[in-house]
């Protein structure tokens, strides 16, 4: 029997479904509270925290919010300028303590399996 090793919310349901669509295969975010590594299996839930998809980490690469937006990583929410990403991920962590040099995880999925999410609750928090 495989083990989820790791969940990731994500605080839209329009990203979920993005994600279950297949326009969306990587997720950005600040202090993980798990270590996640390639090859590890992972659950990926909506705004509820009900489980949408089932994935396997393809990858997991270190930068900045900066960094990030200049790259403008592809299958990812794509941001105006870093000031935006800064200020959704400052609405998504509630924390006014995040900057443009914030140490910022990228993490690369493909999907197993998925659904689509069961309601689209009204979410907030678009960009993570």
């Amino acid at each position: 029997m495989t083990v989820v090793q790791s969940t990731l919310r994500f605080g839209s349901w329009e990203n979920a479904g993005k994600i279950v669509d297949g326009d969306v295969d990587l997720t950005a975010r600040i202090d993980l509270d798990e270590f996640v590594q390639h090859g590890d299996l992972i659950e990926l839930v909506d705004p509820e925290y009900d489980v949408f998809a089932i994935a396997v980490v393809r990858f997991v690469a270190h930068t900045t919010i900066e960094h990030f937006v200049q790259y403008q990583w592809p299958r990812h929410v794509q941001y105006e300028s870093v000031d935006e990403m800064v200020q959704v991920f400052r609405e998504y962590y509630n924390t006014d303590q995040v900057a443009r040099d914030a140490n910022l995880y990228v993490i690369g999925f493909d999907v197993l399996f998925s659904r689509q999410p069961l309601t689209d609750g009204g979410g907030d928090n678009a960009g993570i």
